[in-house]
C-alpha cells in the first residue's frame, strides 16, 4: 500500500512507527472488530496529550476512522496527517 519494495520495520520517530501506535486506537475499537480483541485498545498516553489545532492526535485519528470511506483511505489521510505534525511528536 505505500509502496515499499521490501519490509521494514518502522523506528522511532518514523512517522510509519507512530502511525501503528496511533491506530490501535480507532481501528481496534471499533465495534466491528472489539469482539475479537481481549481487551480495550489504547494507544501511549502522548498521542492524547499533544495536540494540533486544539485536539489530540488520537481525537484527530477518531475523526477521520469515523469519517473513513474504507480503511485505505483512512491509513493515508492519518498517515499524512501524522507525517506533517510529527514535530510535535518528538
Amino acid at each position: 500500500m505505500n509502496g515499499l519494495k521490501e519490509f521494514r520495520e518502522p523506528g522511532f520517530p518514523d512517522p510509519f512507527w507512530f502511525l501503528e501506535e496511533m491506530i490501535v486506537e480507532p481501528t481496534l475499537n471499533d465495534p466491528k472488530v472489539k469482539p475479537h480483541t481481549l481487551y480495550e485498545n489504547r494507544a501511549y498516553d502522548q498521542f492524547y496529550t499533544k495536540t494540533v489545532d486544539g485536539k489530540s492526535f488520537i481525537e484527530h485519528l477518531n475523526e477521520m476512522y469515523q469519517d473513513k470511506t474504507d480503511i485505505e483511505s483512512f491509513i493515508r489521510q492519518a498517515f499524512d496527517f501524522v507525517e506533517t505534525n510529527v514535530s510535535t511528536l518528538v
